[in-house]
């Protein structure tokens, strides 16, 4: 006998099995959106250059007219490790650039090769000797004062090989391994620090990408974060995209980066939209979306974002399902709404969503 319960039940049932069909051809005709966190970012300097909104990220040349409060996302206080002054008429004669100004650097702070400091450009930029106490005493001090409306500091030029003069060292450091070992050491004192001030250390790796090499492996483990330069696109230093083994190494330290729970920015060094979709594609292969994709072939602020087609399609995938693999000469990788390939011997990348 049926009861007034159980026609309620029943009710109950129908009306739940209702919905549930409603629900899934609703999301046939609006698939969301689910972008996990495509970021891009302004790289490398700006001084005066044209001002791009929506910025994740921004590793500055702080000019004299520049207000980091102006920029939105994280701000970081660009810094070499050279004295930069005259001669050169385009030398950065305020110090903007530099980690202390270059009136507080004297020679004793300079590393030396054959009696006399080691410069480049025309003798208007002096390598620093990166393992004087008194010189690390004096940019720890300085930190506060320098980093004032950032979020921390980019420290450029942390290469395995040290290029200025090499093969040539300096008697500070003689030895390919001195050199390491001094700059490791740099790295991890200005981090200490900056983690004190509340600040974040971002550095530049350079173009040796393997987070194997232990060396390379302590210095991202020193870093809030890691930039690779020219990824994939290399216009700017006058070489073609990177393919093959080049491109395979690339794209593995950045998950290797990624991993290890680091931030990361990828930069293309190109403004040609081919190869800013080609590294783009490159770029979502590899990431775990902890980081941000830029490109330019300047270093004045501007940017070249991905074909408009390819990046409405890219903000669509959701979470990778797993890492990417290799056939032939395509690599692809799953998301959870879609797939990417990307073609090394055609450099195109093509963005498949998932019909629901």
């Amino acid at each position: 006998m049926l009861t007034k319960a159980d026609l309620e039940s029943s009710r109950n049932y129908i009306l739940a099995r209702v919905n549930a069909e409603f629900d899934a051809l609703s999301a046939k005709l609006n698939p969301p959106a689910s972008d996990l966190g495509v970021k891009f970012a302004a790289h490398r300097y700006f001084w005066s250059g044209p001002v791009v909104a929506g910025m994740s990220f921004r590793d500055l040349q702080a000019g004299p007219s520049v207000n980091p409060a102006s920029f939105t996302g994280e701000k970081y206080r660009y810094a070499s490790t050279a004295r930069i002054q005259p001669p050169s008429a385009s030398s950065d004669q305020s110090g903007w650039t530099e980690l202390l100004r270059p009136g507080l650097v004297g020679d004793g702070w300079l590393a030396h090769a054959n009696g006399k400091p080691v410069t480049r450009n025309s003798g208007s930029q002096s390598l620093l000797d990166l393992g004087d106490l008194g010189l690390i005493s004096a940019v720890q001090s300085n930190l506060p004062n320098l980093l004032s409306g950032y979020d921390g500091l980019y420290l450029d030029e942390v290469n395995q090989e040290l290029m200025w003069g090499w093969p040539v060292y300096p008697v500070e450091f003689s030895t390919p391994v001195s050199w390491r070992t001094t700059l490791s050491y740099f790295v991890a004192r200005l981090s200490t620090t900056l983690r004190s001030l509340n600040k974040k250390l971002w550095i530049n790796l350079g173009a040796d990408y393997d987070a194997s090499d232990p060396w390379q492996a302590s210095l991202i483990q020193s870093a809030d974060g890691i930039n690779i330069e020219q990824f994939v696109g290399r216009e700017m230093s006058g070489y073609p995209p990177a393919t093959g083994p080049e491109w395979l190494r690339q794209v593995n330290f950045l998950q290797q980066v990624e991993a290890s729970g680091k931030q990361v920015h990828v930069h293309a060094a190109s403004a040609t939209q081919s190869v800013v979709d080609f590294a783009f594609g490159s770029y979502l292969l590899g990431t775990g979306f902890l980081g941000s994709f830029s490109a330019s072939s300047t270093y004045d602020g501007a940017v070249t974002l991905p074909s408009p087609g390819l990046l409405a399609a890219a903000r669509k995938l959701g979470a990778p399902t797993g890492a990417y693999t290799m056939v032939a000469s395509t690599a692809g990788r799953s998301f959870t709404n879609g797939s990417v390939s990307v073609n090394l011997n055609t450099e195109t990348t093509t963005v498949g969503l998932t019909t629901p």
